[in-house]
Formats: C-alpha cells, sequence, structure tokens
C-alpha cells in the first residue's frame, strides 16, 4: 500500500466488487471532465475542416443577411438566402460537437460491455488498482484514480510477443479534481511494483489467454495524442515510445487521432 501525506490521505489498494458504481462514475468523468481527452478533442476540432466549413456557411450567410435587412422589401430572398446559410452553420457546428460527445460516451459504454463489466475476472484478482481519498472516521472514502495490468491483453504488440512476457496497462484514469497530487504516480509505481514481484514468480500470473507462463518482462500501453501529460508521465517513469499510428475514427473532416505505442521493460530500473 502506498500513501502520501495531505488533509486526506490518498492510498493506493487492490480493486473491489463494490468500487464498481463509483469507478463507472469516475470513469465518466476522466473521459469527459476538465482536462480530458474530450475537452481536448474539442479544443481541436475547432480547427477541424468541417468546423471551418461552418464558420464558413455562417460567414456567408451574415454576409448576404446583413445587408438585406437594411432594404427588407429588396432583398427578401437575399436575407432568407443569408437566414438559411448562417442557420446550417450553426446547426452543423452543434451537430459535429454533439457527434463527438457521442463518441466519446459509446467509448465509455464500451469499456462496462467489455473489460470493466466484471473488473476481477477479466483482469485477474490484484491486477486492477484504485487510488483511494481516506476521509475522517465517519466520512465515507471515495475513489479518485485507477489503473489496470492486463495479462490477457489482445493487444497487437502482447499476441505478437514470441517471448510471450507482454502485458498491457489499461484504463489509467485520475479526476480532474486531485491532479497533480502525484496520484497518477503511486498507480503507476504499485503497477510496476506488482508486475516485477509476479515476473520473478510466474506461478502468481493466471492469464486465461494461457500468455505469459515465464511471467511478465514488459509492459506495453497506448494512448492518444490529446493525452499529452499521460504521455510525459509514462516516459518519466521508463516508458519509451515505440510507434505513432494515424487514424481518423470520426472522419476525414474531424481532427486525425494520433495514437502513441509505448512500451517499458521490467529489466530496466525504473
Amino acid at each position: 500500500m502506498v500513501q502520501i501525506p495531505n488533509e486526506h490521505p490518498i492510498i493506493v489498494r487492490n480493486f473491489r466488487k463494490g468500487d464498481v458504481e463509483e469507478l463507472r462514475k469516475l470513469f465518466v468523468l476522466c473521459n469527459t471532465g476538465d482536462g480530458s481527452p474530450f475537452q481536448e478533442i474539442l479544443k481541436s476540432n475547432l480547427k477541424d475542416p468541417i468546423s471551418l466549413i461552418c464558420y464558413s456557411l455562417f460567414a456567408l450567410g451574415q454576409y448576404l443577411l446583413i445587408p438585406a435587412l437594411a432594404n427588407l422589401q429588396a432583398g427578401r430572398t437575399r436575407a432568407i438566402l443569408g437566414a438559411l446559410l448562417s442557420f446550417a452553420g450553426i446547426a452543423l457546428f452543434i451537430l459535429v460537437r454533439k457527434y463527438i460527445r457521442k463518441a466519446v460516451m459509446g467509448f465509455c459504454e464500451e469499456a462496462f460491455r467489455t473489460d470493466l463489466k466484471d473488473v476481477n475476472e477479466h483482469y485477474g484478482e490484484g491486477n486492477f488498482w484504485v487510488a483511494e481519498e481516506v476521509r475522517h472516521p465517519g466520512s465515507r472514502s471515495h475513489i479518485v484514480g485507477y489503473v489496470g495490468l492486463d495479462y490477457n491483453s489482445n493487444s497487437k504488440a502482447a499476441l505478437e510477443d514470441k517471448t510471450r512476457s507482454t502485458a498491457e496497462l489499461r484504463r489509467m484514469g485520475v479526476s480532474p479534481h486531485y491532479r497533480r497530487r502525484g496520484i497518477a504516480g503511486m498507480l503507476l509505481r504499485a503497477l510496476i511494483a506488482s508486475a516485477k514481484a509476479k515476473s520473478k514468480d510466474a506461478t502468481l500470473i493466471e492469464p486465461k489467454s494461457g500468455r505469459l507462463e515465464g511471467g511478465c518482462r514488459r509492459i506495453v500501453l497506448s494512448t492518444s495524442d490529446f493525452q499529452q501529460p499521460a504521455i510525459a508521465l509514462y516516459r518519466k517513469y521508463g516508458w519509451v515510445a515505440e510507434k505513432i499510428v494515424v487514424s481518423r475514427p470520426l472522419g476525414v473532416l474531424v481532427a486525425a487521432l494520433k495514437i502513441h505505442y509505448l512500451a517499458l521493460s521490467l529489466d530496466m530500473e525504473t
């Protein structure tokens, strides 16, 4: 157990079944709240081609509408066209933003249909950690962060590892209300320490996939370009970049998503 001093101490412990609902709420908050990938995507979207089209439609509409309003009788058709174009620009912009939000919420829902549906079943007991703020006696403690180490990873890096010794770090998150308190580092240290201990004793690892019978020697992870602070933190703890893959899950008119793939060798000192 790791602990740091504060008004309300933070501890890192293993996930319990009773944490499910709190984890669900925190997972959505981490992915949609302040400083989240969703917020960063929305900021980036302001410069996307689709947004430039929205701005152009609105500007053209205003160009037609404003002069026509001065002489509505003579410029009725122009005023109507200008109003329609202005409305189209605003409506399209709002629809794109709603589409982005729907995609992010879909990602959150998918997580709880897959690995987070039954955390201990998927990750195995002792392979998913939460950071908990410990309140004073009589007050309810609550979860402020989480991370998992997936020994059953279906990631390409894990499946292609011929030594069968690769696990995947997944679902790393810290509440936006508790950042800059070293919580993410606490979670990473707990995960790395556990992985190193289990790499020395392969009998502690019981993956459903049948891999890692020789222990874990390497931890991979993937994260997006919209999570630069997380990438910097991973590098601080020894992860090194392996590749960047560009995809466009939201279409060609929305910013490309750059996925960073990093790996940590447990043979290295961290």
